[in-house]
C-alpha cells in the first residue's frame, strides 16, 4: 500500500518546512510565496509517481467503501462546487493549482500519513521531535531577537515574530511543539537521559514564553486551554485541586489580556465579520456552495470596501469556518465539522472509557492539540488556507486520531504503565 511507503513520512514534512519557509523572513520567502504552490504540485506528481502502488487498482472497494463515506462524501462536495457553480477554479491557471494544493495537503496529512504512522509507531516519536525542534527553534531565535533589540519588520514593534511574517503565525508553531514537548516528557521517560528531560522540560518552557511575547491572545488561550485538557485527561478531577489558586488571577490576567493589543484591536476582528455576512446573503447558491478556494479572496476584499470595514493586508474574516463556508459553502463546511466533532467526541469516550494511563496521555495528547487549534480557528483563517501551516498539522493529528480510534489502537508509543497511574 502507497502508506507503507518511508517516503510518505519524509513528503509531509517537507510540505510543512515549505509552508514554513514560505511564510519567513529568509531570503525567497516573501518574493516566491505564491510560487510555493507550484512547487508542491510539482513534487507531489513526482512522490504520487514514485510511490504508487497499481496493486490496489486490482483490490475491489479498496478507497471506495463505507469506512471511507465522509471522505468521499468532501470530494463529492467538492467537485459539486467547482465544476457546477464555481468554474473558474478550474480555468484559471493560479487557481487550479492552489485548489490541487487542498486535495494535495488532505491526502497526505489526512490520510497517508496518519495510516504510515500505524504501520511504523517509531516515525511517531521522530515526527513530534520534529514539531518540536521547529518550534523551539523559531522561538529561541525570536526571544533573542528581543533580547537583542533586533526586529526584523518594524511594523511588529515590540511582539515576538522570529523569522515568521507575523507574531500571530507563532502560536501554531510553538503551540504543537510545546504540547508534544510534554507528551514525550511523561512518556517512556525510563528510558530518556536527564539532560534529554531537561531538554524537554526547556523546550516547553521557551515556546510558551515565545507564545505569551507573541502576543497573540487566541495562541495565549489556546494554549492554555490545550494544557488543560492534557492534564484533565492524564488526572481526571484531581485537576479541579488547582481551580481555585486561579480563580482569584482570572480578572488580572483577563484585563492584561485586552490590554496586549488594545480592545480596538479585539473589536477589530469582530468587524471582519460583517464584509462575510453580506457577502455570504449576497448569493444564496454561493451561500451554499461557496465562492472557491481563490476567488472568495478577492470577493471578500470588495465587500471590505463596500461595507467601510478595511484594514491594511487583511483580506480574510479571521475566521477559519467563516472562511471554509465562503470557499466550499455551507453544505460541505457543515459536514465537514460534523466529522470533526464527532472524532472528537470518539476520542473523549475513548479517554473516559480506558483505564490505562498511557492511553489516556496518547488520547489526551492528541485531542489538546486538535482542541486548541480548533480554538484558534475561532479567530484566525489560516486553518483553512494552504498557505499557512496549521491546516498541515491539524490534518495530520485530526487523522492520527481518527485512524486510531478506527483501529483501535491503543497508542502509537510503548509506553511502561506508571506506578499508581490508574
Amino acid at each position: 500500500m502507497i502508506y507503507k511507503n518511508k517516503y510518505t513520512y519524509y513528503f509531509a514534512l517537507t510540505i510543512y518546512i515549505i509552508i514554513l519557509y514560505r511564510n519567513s523572513i529568509l531570503p525567497g520567502g516573501i518574493p516566491y510565496a505564491l510560487k510555493v504552490f507550484y512547487g508542491i504540485v510539482f513534487i507531489s506528481l513526482i512522490f504520487y509517481i514514485i510511490v504508487f502502488d497499481f496493486s490496489i487498482l486490482n483490490e475491489r472497494g479498496a478507497f471506495f467503501n463505507k469506512k471511507n463515506a465522509y471522505i468521499i462524501i468532501f470530494f463529492i462536495l467538492i467537485c459539486f462546487s467547482t465544476f457546477l457553480f464555481n468554474t473558474q477554479e478550474i480555468t484559471n491557471r493560479f487557481y487550479l493549482i492552489r485548489l490541487l494544493n487542498y486535495f494535495i495537503f488532505f491526502s497526505i496529512s489526512f490520510f497517508l500519513l496518519p495510516n504510515f504512522l500505524l504501520e511504523y509507531p517509531d516515525h511517531f516519536d521522530k515526527l513530534l521531535s520534529f514539531f518540536i525542534w521547529a518550534g523551539f527553534i523559531v522561538a529561541l531565535i525570536g526571544i533573542l531577537f528581543l533580547v537583542m533589540g533586533i526586529m526584523p519588520l518594524e511594523k511588529f514593534q515590540g511582539y515576538l515574530s522570529s523569522i515568521i511574517t507575523h507574531p500571530n503565525y507563532i502560536p501554531p508553531i510553538c503551540i504543537i511543539g510545546a504540547l508534544s514537548s510534554l507528551y514525550l516528557f511523561y512518556t517512556n521517560r525510563e528510558r530518556y537521559s536527564m539532560f534529554f528531560k531537561v531538554l524537554l522540560i526547556n523546550s516547553f518552557i521557551i515556546q510558551t514564553l515565545a507564545v505569551l511575547l507573541s502576543l497573540s491572545r487566541t495562541g495565549i488561550i489556546a494554549l492554555i486551554l490545550g494544557a488543560i485538557i492534557f492534564y484533565s485527561s492524564m488526572y481526571g478531577k484531581k485537576i479541579l485541586k488547582f481551580v481555585p489558586f486561579f480563580i482569584p488571577l482570572f480578572p488580572f490576567f483577563v484585563l492584561g489580556f485586552l490590554k496586549a493589543k488594545g480592545f480596538a484591536s479585539f473589536v477589530s476582528r469582530f468587524y471582519l465579520l460583517i464584509p462575510a455576512y453580506y457577502m455570504l446573503a449576497s448569493d444564496r447558491t454561493k451561500f451554499l456552495w461557496g465562492f472557491g478556494t481563490s476567488d472568495a479572496y478577492r470577493i471578500y476584499t470588495d465587500f471590505m470596501l463596500l461595507s467601510g470595514v478595511y484594514e491594511q493586508d487583511i483580506n480574510t474574516p479571521h475566521n477559519a469556518y467563516i472562511q471554509f463556508v465562503m470557499m466550499f459553502g455551507l453544505i460541505f463546511t457543515a459536514v465537514f465539522l460534523f466529522f470533526i466533532f464527532s472524532i472528537v467526541l470518539k476520542n473523549i469516550i475513548k479517554i473516559f472509557k480506558s483505564n490505562g494511563f498511557e492511553i489516556k496521555l496518547y488520547y489526551g495528547f492528541l485531542l489538546s492539540v486538535i482542541i486548541s487549534y480548533l480554538f484558534q480557528g475561532l479567530f484566525e483563517s489560516q486553518m483553512a488556507m494552504v498557505e499557512h501551516f496549521m491546516m498541515h498539522p491539524f490534518l495530520i493529528f485530526l487523522g492520527i486520531s481518527y485512524y486510531s480510534v478506527r483501529r483501535n489502537k491503543q497508542s502509537l508509543v510503548h509506553i511502561r504503565e506508571f506506578p499508581n497511574s490508574q
